[in-house]
């Protein structure tokens, strides 16, 4: 998949729990493919969790999830799920690991869908044109 620099939109995670998107459909591979970048964990830390009696770790970026799971949340076959997924590594999108049935998605470059590289560069930008400390705007008053 091809991404140029023309910017992106932020869309909260809440986006994923309104009714709209959680309507019953066959998700489009687009679909798909935006539900696995927001089902990724955001938090730096690892986390663990028991899946049946499968004790699964995962950290930025990665999502434990099953093929079955996936086919049945997104109104699509396994086999479809399969194949959408081998594109998805074939194209250095994801990288799967699999072990006893439960997979372990990891979005390739996470940080390219998460502000966390731009929030840096924001400041510095909103700093030069003066809405940084020192600066007497209704964004940041300081006193002095």
């Amino acid at each position: 998949m091809h991404y140029t620099n023309e910017g992106f939109i932020v869309i909260n995670r809440g986006f994923f729990k309104d009714d709209m998107w959680l309507r019953p459909r066959v998700f489009s591979e687009r679909e798909a493919w935006l539900d696995l970048i927001q089902m990724a964990r955001f938090a730096n830390d690892m986390t663990d969790a028991y899946i049946g009696s499968i004790r699964v770790e995962w950290g930025r970026g990665q999502v434990p999830v099953s093929v079955r799971y996936l086919a049945t949340h997104w109104q699509r076959t396994e086999k479809w799920v399969r194949v959408f997924l081998r594109r998805l590594e074939k194209f250095n999108e994801i990288k799967v690991e699999t072990d006893q049935g439960i997979s372990v998605i990891t979005v390739v470059d996470y940080d390219r869908f998460s502000l966390l590289p731009y929030a840096k560069a924001w400041g510095t930008v909103r700093a030069q044109q003066g809405h940084g400390k020192g600066t007497n705007n209704k964004y940041n008053e300081t006193k002095g």
